[in-house]
Protein backbone atom coordinates (compact mmCIF):
# COMPACT_ATOMS: atom_id res chain seq x y z
CA UNK A 1 0.00 0.00 0.00
CA UNK A 2 1.39 3.54 -0.87
CA UNK A 3 2.70 5.87 1.67
CA UNK A 4 0.62 8.99 2.54
CA UNK A 5 2.51 11.95 2.08
CA UNK A 6 1.80 14.31 5.02
CA UNK A 7 0.49 17.91 3.35
CA UNK A 8 1.52 20.76 6.30
CA UNK A 9 -1.65 22.51 8.34
CA UNK A 10 0.18 25.86 6.90
CA UNK A 11 -0.26 25.04 3.61
CA UNK A 12 -3.55 23.56 3.32
CA UNK A 13 -4.54 26.38 5.31
CA UNK A 14 -3.82 29.55 2.57
CA UNK A 15 -5.44 26.85 0.27
CA UNK A 16 -9.13 27.31 2.28
CA UNK A 17 -8.44 30.90 3.21
CA UNK A 18 -8.48 31.66 -0.88
CA UNK A 19 -11.53 29.27 -1.33
CA UNK A 20 -13.88 31.38 1.62
CA UNK A 21 -13.07 34.28 -1.24
CA UNK A 22 -13.94 32.58 -4.13
CA UNK A 23 -17.11 31.20 -2.12
CA UNK A 24 -18.26 34.70 -1.06
CA UNK A 25 -18.14 35.70 -4.43
CA UNK A 26 -19.60 33.23 -6.58
CA UNK A 27 -22.92 33.08 -3.62
CA UNK A 28 -23.01 37.67 -4.55
CA UNK A 29 -22.70 36.73 -8.02
CA UNK A 30 -25.81 34.03 -7.78
CA UNK A 31 -27.71 36.52 -5.54
CA UNK A 32 -28.41 39.15 -8.44
CA UNK A 33 -31.00 36.90 -9.98
CA UNK A 34 -34.30 35.80 -8.10
CA UNK A 35 -34.80 32.21 -6.87
CA UNK A 36 -36.16 30.62 -10.57
CA UNK A 37 -37.49 27.34 -9.07
CA UNK A 38 -38.06 26.21 -12.65
CA UNK A 39 -34.15 25.89 -12.37
CA UNK A 40 -34.32 22.65 -10.21
CA UNK A 41 -37.62 20.83 -10.46
CA UNK A 42 -36.73 17.90 -13.13
CA UNK A 43 -39.08 18.42 -16.44
CA UNK A 44 -40.17 21.79 -15.17
CA UNK A 45 -38.90 23.10 -18.84
CA UNK A 46 -40.46 20.96 -20.59
CA UNK A 47 -40.16 22.64 -24.00
CA UNK A 48 -36.44 21.23 -23.54
CA UNK A 49 -35.43 17.87 -24.87
CA UNK A 50 -34.40 16.57 -21.29
CA UNK A 51 -36.47 14.97 -18.18
CA UNK A 52 -33.77 16.08 -15.47
CA UNK A 53 -33.83 19.61 -13.99
CA UNK A 54 -32.48 22.54 -15.84
CA UNK A 55 -29.07 22.75 -13.61
CA UNK A 56 -28.93 18.79 -13.72
CA UNK A 57 -28.63 19.29 -17.35
CA UNK A 58 -26.11 21.94 -17.51
CA UNK A 59 -23.90 20.97 -14.41
CA UNK A 60 -23.91 17.41 -16.08
CA UNK A 61 -22.87 18.54 -19.56
CA UNK A 62 -20.11 21.35 -17.83
CA UNK A 63 -18.49 18.45 -15.89
CA UNK A 64 -18.13 16.66 -18.99
CA UNK A 65 -16.26 19.42 -20.80
CA UNK A 66 -14.08 19.46 -17.68
CA UNK A 67 -13.45 15.81 -17.40
CA UNK A 68 -11.89 16.34 -21.12
CA UNK A 69 -9.32 18.59 -19.23
CA UNK A 70 -8.54 15.92 -16.70
CA UNK A 71 -10.16 17.96 -14.01
CA UNK A 72 -11.69 14.89 -11.99
CA UNK A 73 -8.30 13.21 -12.09
CA UNK A 74 -7.25 15.55 -9.52
CA UNK A 75 -7.95 13.87 -6.20
CA UNK A 76 -9.31 17.38 -4.83
CA UNK A 77 -11.83 17.43 -7.23
CA UNK A 78 -15.22 15.28 -7.06
CA UNK A 79 -17.59 15.59 -9.88
CA UNK A 80 -21.45 16.00 -8.97
CA UNK A 81 -22.43 13.05 -12.43
CA UNK A 82 -19.16 10.90 -12.03
CA UNK A 83 -21.30 8.35 -13.93
CA UNK A 84 -21.98 10.49 -16.84
CA UNK A 85 -18.05 11.95 -17.29
CA UNK A 86 -15.64 11.06 -20.71
CA UNK A 87 -12.58 9.98 -20.80
CA UNK A 88 -9.80 13.37 -20.66
CA UNK A 89 -8.33 14.17 -24.08
CA UNK A 90 -5.17 15.25 -22.54
CA UNK A 91 -2.89 12.55 -21.48
CA UNK A 92 -3.49 10.71 -17.88
CA UNK A 93 -1.23 12.17 -15.47
CA UNK A 94 0.55 10.32 -12.60
CA UNK A 95 1.62 14.00 -10.55
CA UNK A 96 -0.59 13.63 -8.18
CA UNK A 97 0.72 12.22 -4.65
CA UNK A 98 -0.89 10.37 -1.70
CA UNK A 99 -1.99 13.01 0.58
CA UNK A 100 -4.83 10.60 1.73
CA UNK A 101 -5.77 6.91 1.75
CA UNK A 102 -7.68 6.30 -1.13
CA UNK A 103 -11.49 6.64 -0.84
CA UNK A 104 -14.69 7.22 -2.50
CA UNK A 105 -15.90 9.06 -0.45
CA UNK A 106 -18.46 12.01 -2.36
CA UNK A 107 -20.81 14.10 -0.08
CA UNK A 108 -22.05 16.25 -3.81
CA UNK A 109 -25.30 15.06 -3.95
CA UNK A 110 -25.65 15.82 0.08
CA UNK A 111 -24.23 19.89 -0.82
CA UNK A 112 -26.15 19.68 -4.21
CA UNK A 113 -29.55 19.49 -1.67
CA UNK A 114 -28.52 21.54 0.76
CA UNK A 115 -27.81 24.48 -2.05
CA UNK A 116 -30.68 24.56 -3.64
CA UNK A 117 -33.31 23.92 -0.61
CA UNK A 118 -31.17 25.82 1.88
CA UNK A 119 -28.90 28.38 0.20
CA UNK A 120 -30.72 29.49 -2.80
CA UNK A 121 -33.99 31.00 -0.53
CA UNK A 122 -31.79 32.68 2.04
CA UNK A 123 -29.49 34.37 -0.60
CA UNK A 124 -31.98 34.81 -3.57
CA UNK A 125 -35.00 37.25 -3.67
CA UNK A 126 -37.98 34.98 -3.96
CA UNK A 127 -39.36 34.47 -7.47
CA UNK A 128 -38.75 33.74 -11.47
CA UNK A 129 -37.01 36.48 -13.97
CA UNK A 130 -36.43 33.88 -16.26
CA UNK A 131 -32.86 34.27 -16.30
CA UNK A 132 -32.16 30.31 -16.05
CA UNK A 133 -28.70 30.24 -17.96
CA UNK A 134 -27.54 33.02 -15.75
CA UNK A 135 -28.65 31.16 -12.39
CA UNK A 136 -27.83 27.78 -13.33
CA UNK A 137 -24.04 28.87 -14.69
CA UNK A 138 -23.78 31.01 -11.18
CA UNK A 139 -25.31 28.08 -9.60
CA UNK A 140 -22.53 25.65 -10.62
CA UNK A 141 -19.40 27.91 -9.91
CA UNK A 142 -21.01 28.21 -6.23
CA UNK A 143 -21.58 24.28 -5.87
CA UNK A 144 -17.91 23.68 -7.71
CA UNK A 145 -16.33 26.06 -5.14
CA UNK A 146 -18.23 24.90 -2.08
CA UNK A 147 -17.56 20.91 -2.94
CA UNK A 148 -13.70 21.70 -3.26
CA UNK A 149 -13.98 23.32 0.52
CA UNK A 150 -16.11 20.16 1.82
CA UNK A 151 -13.67 17.76 0.60
CA UNK A 152 -10.61 19.08 1.67
CA UNK A 153 -12.00 18.26 5.41
CA UNK A 154 -10.57 15.19 4.54
CA UNK A 155 -7.00 16.51 3.96
CA UNK A 156 -7.52 18.40 7.42
CA UNK A 157 -9.05 14.96 9.04
CA UNK A 158 -5.27 13.08 7.77
CA UNK A 159 -3.52 16.18 9.05
CA UNK A 160 -5.01 16.35 12.63
CA UNK A 161 -4.46 12.15 12.72
CA UNK A 162 -0.73 12.83 11.61
CA UNK A 163 -0.84 15.21 14.32
CA UNK A 164 -2.27 12.66 17.28
CA UNK A 165 -1.91 9.20 16.14
CA UNK A 166 -1.94 7.47 19.03
CA UNK A 167 -5.63 9.36 20.35
CA UNK A 168 -7.38 9.26 16.84
CA UNK A 169 -6.22 5.30 16.23
CA UNK A 170 -7.79 4.48 19.69
CA UNK A 171 -11.30 6.27 18.35
CA UNK A 172 -11.23 4.86 15.18
CA UNK A 173 -11.14 1.53 16.45
CA UNK A 174 -13.65 1.84 18.72
CA UNK A 175 -15.92 3.63 15.94
CA UNK A 176 -16.31 5.99 18.22
CA UNK A 177 -17.81 9.13 15.98
CA UNK A 178 -18.61 11.50 18.84
CA UNK A 179 -14.92 11.21 20.35
CA UNK A 180 -13.64 11.77 16.93
CA UNK A 181 -15.71 14.88 16.13
CA UNK A 182 -15.02 16.16 19.95
CA UNK A 183 -11.24 15.74 18.51
CA UNK A 184 -11.44 17.60 15.25
CA UNK A 185 -13.30 20.45 16.49
CA UNK A 186 -11.48 23.70 17.47
CA UNK A 187 -13.75 26.20 18.51
CA UNK A 188 -11.39 29.02 18.42
CA UNK A 189 -10.55 28.39 14.87
CA UNK A 190 -13.86 28.35 13.86
CA UNK A 191 -14.46 31.93 15.77
CA UNK A 192 -11.82 33.31 13.31
CA UNK A 193 -13.28 31.59 10.45
CA UNK A 194 -16.31 33.29 10.84
CA UNK A 195 -14.89 36.69 11.74
CA UNK A 196 -12.60 36.11 8.57
CA UNK A 197 -15.83 35.19 6.39
CA UNK A 198 -18.01 38.26 8.21
CA UNK A 199 -15.53 40.99 7.35
CA UNK A 200 -14.65 39.36 3.78
CA UNK A 201 -18.66 39.37 3.08
CA UNK A 202 -18.82 43.08 4.58
CA UNK A 203 -16.02 44.23 2.24
CA UNK A 204 -17.01 42.23 -0.93
CA UNK A 205 -20.65 42.22 -0.58
CA UNK A 206 -21.23 46.51 -0.78
CA UNK A 207 -20.44 48.73 -3.66
CA UNK A 208 -16.81 50.60 -3.53
CA UNK A 209 -17.14 53.68 -2.48
CA UNK A 210 -19.49 53.43 0.79
CA UNK A 211 -17.84 54.84 3.65
CA UNK A 212 -20.70 54.51 6.29
CA UNK A 213 -20.91 50.95 7.32
CA UNK A 214 -24.56 51.65 8.87
CA UNK A 215 -26.16 53.12 5.55
CA UNK A 216 -24.75 50.07 3.72
CA UNK A 217 -26.60 48.27 1.15
CA UNK A 218 -25.09 44.92 1.04
CA UNK A 219 -25.68 42.45 -2.28
CA UNK A 220 -25.84 39.18 0.51
CA UNK A 221 -26.00 40.32 4.06
CA UNK A 222 -22.84 39.65 5.93
CA UNK A 223 -24.37 37.66 8.23
CA UNK A 224 -26.50 35.59 5.99
CA UNK A 225 -23.29 33.93 4.45
CA UNK A 226 -21.53 33.60 8.32
CA UNK A 227 -24.83 31.77 9.10
CA UNK A 228 -24.22 29.47 5.85
CA UNK A 229 -20.83 28.49 7.17
CA UNK A 230 -21.78 28.00 11.27
CA UNK A 231 -24.65 25.87 10.59
CA UNK A 232 -23.93 24.32 7.38
CA UNK A 233 -20.43 24.56 5.91
CA UNK A 234 -18.48 23.96 8.83
CA UNK A 235 -21.27 20.94 10.24
CA UNK A 236 -20.70 19.40 6.88
CA UNK A 237 -16.95 19.74 6.31
CA UNK A 238 -16.93 18.34 10.31
CA UNK A 239 -19.21 15.30 8.78
CA UNK A 240 -16.89 14.43 6.06
CA UNK A 241 -13.87 14.55 8.23
CA UNK A 242 -15.03 12.24 11.13
CA UNK A 243 -16.12 9.53 7.85
CA UNK A 244 -13.26 9.68 6.36
CA UNK A 245 -11.35 8.98 9.57
CA UNK A 246 -13.47 6.02 10.26
CA UNK A 247 -12.50 4.22 7.20
CA UNK A 248 -8.74 5.62 8.08
CA UNK A 249 -7.25 2.47 9.32
CA UNK A 250 -9.12 -0.24 7.26
CA UNK A 251 -6.83 -2.91 5.83
CA UNK A 252 -8.93 -3.29 2.55
CA UNK A 253 -7.20 -3.40 -0.68
CA UNK A 254 -9.12 -0.86 -2.96
CA UNK A 255 -9.43 -1.99 -6.76
CA UNK A 256 -10.78 -1.00 -9.75
CA UNK A 257 -12.47 -3.32 -12.41
CA UNK A 258 -14.27 -2.93 -15.63
CA UNK A 259 -17.73 -3.36 -14.90
CA UNK A 260 -20.65 -4.12 -13.78
CA UNK A 261 -20.06 -6.71 -11.09
CA UNK A 262 -19.96 -9.89 -13.25
CA UNK A 263 -17.71 -9.39 -15.67
CA UNK A 264 -14.43 -11.59 -16.72
CA UNK A 265 -12.37 -8.72 -15.41
CA UNK A 266 -14.04 -8.98 -12.30
CA UNK A 267 -13.64 -12.87 -11.90
CA UNK A 268 -10.05 -11.90 -12.72
CA UNK A 269 -9.69 -9.18 -10.29
CA UNK A 270 -10.82 -11.86 -7.59
CA UNK A 271 -8.73 -13.92 -8.35
CA UNK A 272 -5.27 -12.13 -8.45
CA UNK A 273 -6.38 -10.21 -4.91
CA UNK A 274 -7.22 -14.03 -3.52
CA UNK A 275 -4.54 -13.89 -1.29
CA UNK A 276 -5.64 -10.53 0.29
CA UNK A 277 -8.03 -10.68 3.26
CA UNK A 278 -10.09 -8.12 2.61
CA UNK A 279 -11.05 -6.50 -1.10
CA UNK A 280 -12.73 -3.19 -1.85
CA UNK A 281 -14.15 -3.81 -5.42
CA UNK A 282 -15.49 -0.48 -7.58
CA UNK A 283 -16.69 -1.04 -10.99
CA UNK A 284 -15.71 1.44 -13.42
CA UNK A 285 -17.79 1.74 -17.00
CA UNK A 286 -15.00 1.94 -19.09
CA UNK A 287 -10.86 0.88 -19.31
CA UNK A 288 -10.37 4.92 -18.76
CA UNK A 289 -12.26 5.58 -16.02
CA UNK A 290 -10.74 2.39 -14.41
CA UNK A 291 -7.08 4.47 -14.72
CA UNK A 292 -8.53 7.72 -13.92
CA UNK A 293 -9.49 5.96 -10.67
CA UNK A 294 -6.00 5.00 -9.88
CA UNK A 295 -4.34 8.30 -11.07
CA UNK A 296 -6.38 10.43 -9.25
CA UNK A 297 -5.95 7.83 -5.94
CA UNK A 298 -9.52 7.40 -5.39
CA UNK A 299 -7.97 3.38 -5.25
CA UNK A 300 -4.63 1.53 -5.17
CA UNK A 301 -5.20 -0.78 -8.52
CA UNK A 302 -7.01 -1.32 -11.38
CA UNK A 303 -7.59 -4.58 -13.43
CA UNK A 304 -8.33 -4.09 -17.35
CA UNK A 305 -8.61 -6.49 -20.38
CA UNK A 306 -5.20 -6.82 -22.09
CA UNK A 307 -6.15 -9.22 -24.83
CA UNK A 308 -7.87 -12.63 -26.07
CA UNK A 309 -6.73 -15.52 -27.42
CA UNK A 310 -9.13 -15.23 -30.00
CA UNK A 311 -10.01 -11.26 -30.69
CA UNK A 312 -6.19 -10.40 -29.95
CA UNK A 313 -5.62 -7.15 -28.23
CA UNK A 314 -8.27 -4.75 -26.41
CA UNK A 315 -7.64 -1.53 -28.47
CA UNK A 316 -9.16 0.81 -25.37
CA UNK A 317 -6.87 -0.86 -23.28
CA UNK A 318 -3.57 -0.38 -25.71
CA UNK A 319 -4.60 2.99 -26.70
CA UNK A 320 -4.25 3.74 -23.03
CA UNK A 321 -0.98 1.81 -22.73
CA UNK A 322 0.14 4.06 -25.21
CA UNK A 323 -0.71 7.31 -23.29
CA UNK A 324 -0.76 6.71 -19.44
CA UNK A 325 1.45 7.43 -16.79
CA UNK A 326 0.27 4.53 -14.54
CA UNK A 327 2.29 1.46 -14.13
CA UNK A 328 1.57 -2.21 -14.69
CA UNK A 329 2.24 -4.16 -12.00
CA UNK A 330 0.59 -7.31 -12.31
CA UNK A 331 -1.29 -9.85 -14.75
CA UNK A 332 -3.61 -12.74 -14.55
CA UNK A 333 -4.96 -14.62 -17.23
CA UNK A 334 -8.08 -16.83 -16.86
CA UNK A 335 -9.73 -18.95 -19.45
CA UNK A 336 -13.07 -18.00 -21.04
CA UNK A 337 -16.45 -19.38 -20.95
CA UNK A 338 -19.09 -18.16 -22.87
CA UNK A 339 -22.64 -18.91 -22.48
CA UNK A 340 -25.90 -17.62 -24.20
CA UNK A 341 -28.04 -16.51 -21.44
CA UNK A 342 -31.72 -14.44 -21.81
CA UNK A 343 -34.31 -14.49 -19.23
CA UNK A 344 -36.01 -17.86 -18.28
CA UNK A 345 -38.00 -19.22 -20.67
CA UNK A 346 -36.59 -18.00 -23.98
CA UNK A 347 -36.34 -20.04 -26.81
CA UNK A 348 -33.38 -20.06 -29.40
CA UNK A 349 -35.21 -20.06 -32.33
CA UNK A 350 -37.01 -16.38 -30.68
CA UNK A 351 -33.88 -14.54 -30.43
CA UNK A 352 -33.41 -11.86 -32.51
CA UNK A 353 -30.56 -9.66 -30.96
CA UNK A 354 -27.40 -10.70 -28.97
CA UNK A 355 -25.76 -8.12 -26.52
CA UNK A 356 -21.88 -8.65 -25.49
CA UNK A 357 -18.59 -7.29 -25.73
CA UNK A 358 -17.05 -7.42 -29.31
CA UNK A 359 -14.41 -9.37 -28.23
CA UNK A 360 -17.30 -11.74 -27.14
CA UNK A 361 -19.10 -11.49 -30.15
CA UNK A 362 -15.88 -12.16 -32.40
CA UNK A 363 -15.26 -15.77 -30.09
CA UNK A 364 -19.04 -16.53 -30.96
CA UNK A 365 -19.41 -15.80 -34.54
CA UNK A 366 -19.46 -19.46 -36.03
CA UNK A 367 -21.63 -20.64 -33.40
CA UNK A 368 -24.06 -17.63 -33.61
CA UNK A 369 -23.89 -18.52 -37.54
CA UNK A 370 -25.25 -22.16 -36.78
CA UNK A 371 -27.56 -21.84 -34.05
CA UNK A 372 -29.26 -18.61 -33.81
CA UNK A 373 -31.57 -17.16 -36.90
CA UNK A 374 -29.44 -15.75 -40.11
CA UNK A 375 -31.20 -12.21 -39.21
CA UNK A 376 -30.63 -12.23 -35.56
CA UNK A 377 -29.11 -8.12 -34.97
CA UNK A 378 -25.90 -7.86 -32.64
CA UNK A 379 -25.70 -4.96 -30.02
CA UNK A 380 -22.25 -4.03 -28.53
CA UNK A 381 -22.15 -3.42 -25.14
CA UNK A 382 -18.62 -2.12 -23.11
CA UNK A 383 -18.56 -5.36 -21.01
CA UNK A 384 -20.18 -9.11 -20.97
CA UNK A 385 -21.54 -8.47 -18.22
CA UNK A 386 -23.04 -4.69 -19.14
CA UNK A 387 -24.92 -7.12 -22.04
CA UNK A 388 -26.52 -9.19 -18.99
CA UNK A 389 -27.72 -6.39 -17.43
CA UNK A 390 -29.56 -4.99 -20.04
CA UNK A 391 -30.50 -8.11 -21.01
CA UNK A 392 -32.46 -8.33 -17.31
CA UNK A 393 -33.90 -4.75 -17.92
CA UNK A 394 -35.76 -5.51 -20.61
CA UNK A 395 -39.38 -5.82 -19.38
CA UNK A 396 -41.54 -8.87 -20.97
CA UNK A 397 -39.31 -9.93 -23.58
CA UNK A 398 -37.88 -12.67 -24.90
CA UNK A 399 -36.64 -12.31 -28.30
CA UNK A 400 -33.08 -11.25 -26.51
CA UNK A 401 -30.13 -12.81 -24.99
CA UNK A 402 -26.31 -11.88 -24.33
CA UNK A 403 -23.17 -13.37 -24.86
CA UNK A 404 -21.74 -13.43 -20.66
CA UNK A 405 -20.66 -15.69 -17.81
CA UNK A 406 -22.54 -17.90 -15.49
CA UNK A 407 -21.70 -15.76 -12.50
CA UNK A 408 -23.22 -12.60 -14.70
CA UNK A 409 -26.30 -15.01 -15.39
CA UNK A 410 -27.05 -15.54 -11.72
CA UNK A 411 -26.22 -11.95 -10.73
CA UNK A 412 -29.48 -10.53 -13.00
CA UNK A 413 -31.45 -13.37 -12.79
CA UNK A 414 -31.02 -14.94 -16.63
CA UNK A 415 -31.10 -18.76 -17.49
CA UNK A 416 -28.41 -20.26 -19.95
CA UNK A 417 -29.68 -21.09 -23.26
CA UNK A 418 -26.97 -22.47 -24.40
CA UNK A 419 -23.62 -23.61 -22.61
CA UNK A 420 -19.89 -22.75 -24.01
CA UNK A 421 -20.97 -21.05 -27.04
CA UNK A 422 -17.81 -19.74 -28.08
CA UNK A 423 -15.98 -21.42 -31.39
CA UNK A 424 -12.39 -22.23 -29.43
CA UNK A 425 -12.67 -24.19 -26.30
CA UNK A 426 -10.00 -22.94 -25.35
CA UNK A 427 -10.44 -19.08 -25.18
CA UNK A 428 -8.36 -17.07 -22.12
CA UNK A 429 -8.03 -13.72 -21.74
CA UNK A 430 -5.14 -11.75 -19.96
CA UNK A 431 -5.93 -9.27 -17.57
CA UNK A 432 -3.10 -6.04 -16.46
CA UNK A 433 -2.58 -4.58 -13.07
CA UNK A 434 -2.39 -1.03 -13.21
CA UNK A 435 -0.98 1.12 -10.19
CA UNK A 436 0.50 4.43 -9.63
CA UNK A 437 3.53 2.30 -8.26
CA UNK A 438 6.26 1.05 -9.62
CA UNK A 439 7.54 -2.59 -8.88
CA UNK A 440 10.85 -2.05 -8.08
CA UNK A 441 12.10 -5.88 -7.27
CA UNK A 442 12.20 -8.87 -9.06
CA UNK A 443 11.04 -12.33 -8.60
CA UNK A 444 13.18 -13.69 -11.18
CA UNK A 445 10.27 -14.43 -13.93
CA UNK A 446 9.17 -11.04 -14.83
CA UNK A 447 8.11 -9.18 -18.22
CA UNK A 448 8.46 -5.69 -18.73
CA UNK A 449 6.66 -3.05 -20.61
CA UNK A 450 8.64 -0.66 -22.43
CA UNK A 451 7.23 2.60 -24.59
CA UNK A 452 9.68 3.19 -26.97
CA UNK A 453 9.48 6.72 -29.32
CA UNK A 454 11.48 6.77 -32.42
CA UNK A 455 11.97 9.03 -35.18
CA UNK A 456 10.29 8.02 -38.67
CA UNK A 457 13.40 7.04 -40.40
CA UNK A 458 14.70 4.30 -42.08
CA UNK A 459 16.77 2.40 -39.98
CA UNK A 460 15.68 3.80 -36.29
CA UNK A 461 13.82 0.63 -35.50
CA UNK A 462 16.19 -2.17 -36.46
CA UNK A 463 18.74 -0.28 -34.90
CA UNK A 464 16.43 -0.47 -31.69
CA UNK A 465 15.78 -4.01 -32.42
CA UNK A 466 19.23 -4.89 -32.68
CA UNK A 467 20.17 -3.40 -28.75
CA UNK A 468 17.46 -6.20 -27.35
CA UNK A 469 19.01 -8.81 -29.54
CA UNK A 470 22.62 -7.85 -28.65
CA UNK A 471 21.60 -7.50 -25.09
CA UNK A 472 19.97 -11.39 -25.39
CA UNK A 473 16.19 -9.85 -24.30
CA UNK A 474 13.87 -11.69 -25.09
CA UNK A 475 10.95 -9.90 -26.84
CA UNK A 476 7.24 -11.05 -26.98
CA UNK A 477 5.15 -8.53 -28.59
CA UNK A 478 5.59 -5.25 -30.54
CA UNK A 479 3.11 -2.93 -31.19
CA UNK A 480 3.01 0.45 -33.17
CA UNK A 481 1.35 3.71 -33.55
CA UNK A 482 2.36 7.07 -35.81
CA UNK A 483 2.12 10.11 -33.48
CA UNK A 484 2.33 14.20 -34.76
CA UNK A 485 3.84 16.66 -33.15
CA UNK A 486 4.52 20.10 -33.87
CA UNK A 487 5.64 18.61 -37.59
CA UNK A 488 7.60 15.85 -36.40
CA UNK A 489 6.99 12.45 -37.56
CA UNK A 490 7.19 9.38 -35.27
CA UNK A 491 6.05 6.19 -33.93
CA UNK A 492 5.98 5.14 -30.94
CA UNK A 493 5.73 1.44 -29.96
CA UNK A 494 4.79 -0.27 -26.81
CA UNK A 495 7.27 -3.58 -26.19
CA UNK A 496 6.64 -6.51 -23.90
CA UNK A 497 9.78 -8.45 -23.39
CA UNK A 498 10.90 -11.21 -20.75
CA UNK A 499 13.01 -10.15 -17.71
CA UNK A 500 12.39 -6.99 -15.19
CA UNK A 501 13.72 -3.40 -15.69
CA UNK A 502 16.06 -3.63 -12.77
CA UNK A 503 17.78 -6.74 -14.61
CA UNK A 504 21.51 -5.58 -16.36
CA UNK A 505 20.40 -7.14 -19.86
CA UNK A 506 17.39 -4.56 -19.62
CA UNK A 507 18.94 -1.75 -17.88
CA UNK A 508 21.81 -1.51 -20.73
CA UNK A 509 19.46 -1.68 -23.67
CA UNK A 510 17.42 0.93 -22.24
CA UNK A 511 20.27 3.43 -21.70
CA UNK A 512 21.40 2.57 -25.31
CA UNK A 513 18.02 3.57 -26.68
CA UNK A 514 17.66 6.60 -24.69
CA UNK A 515 20.94 7.84 -26.69
CA UNK A 516 18.73 8.28 -30.26
CA UNK A 517 14.88 7.70 -28.24
CA UNK A 518 12.72 8.38 -25.82
CA UNK A 519 11.92 5.51 -23.47
CA UNK A 520 9.56 4.87 -20.59
CA UNK A 521 9.49 1.89 -18.58
CA UNK A 522 5.60 1.28 -17.81
CA UNK A 523 6.27 -1.21 -15.53
CA UNK A 524 7.57 -4.50 -15.10
CA UNK A 525 5.43 -7.70 -12.77
CA UNK A 526 5.82 -10.80 -11.85
CA UNK A 527 4.63 -13.55 -15.23
CA UNK A 528 1.73 -14.91 -14.77
CA UNK A 529 0.44 -17.40 -17.04
CA UNK A 530 -2.56 -18.91 -17.80
CA UNK A 531 -3.37 -21.92 -14.74
CA UNK A 532 -6.46 -23.82 -14.83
Amino acid sequence: EPQVKVMSLEELRSTLIRLEETIIFALIERAQFKTNPDVYKPGALSDLRFKCSFLDYIFAETEKVHALVRRYVCPEENAFFPDQLPSPILPLTNSYPYYLKPNGINYNQRIKKLYETVIIPLICEEGDDQSYGSAATCDINVLQALSKRVHYGKYVAEIKYHQETEKFEAAIKEKDSDKLMEYITNEAVEKRLLERVYQKASTYGQDIGTVDNSQAKYKVEPQVIVDLYQKFLIPITKDIEVDYLLQRLKSSVDVAFLGPTGTFTHAAAAKFFATHKEVAFSECETVSNVIEAVLSNKVIYGVIPYSNSFAGLVPATNELLHQTSAHVCGEVTIPIALHLVGKPGTKLHDITRVYSHPHALAQSRNWMKENLNRDVKISETTSTAEGAKLVSGIEDSKDSAALASKHAAELYGLEILASNAQDSPHSFTRFLVVSKQFPKSSCGSDRTFIRLTLMNTAGTLSKALALFGAHSINLFHIESKPIMKRQTEGVQFLIECEGHSSDESISNAIQSLSEFSQVRVIGSFASNPLTE
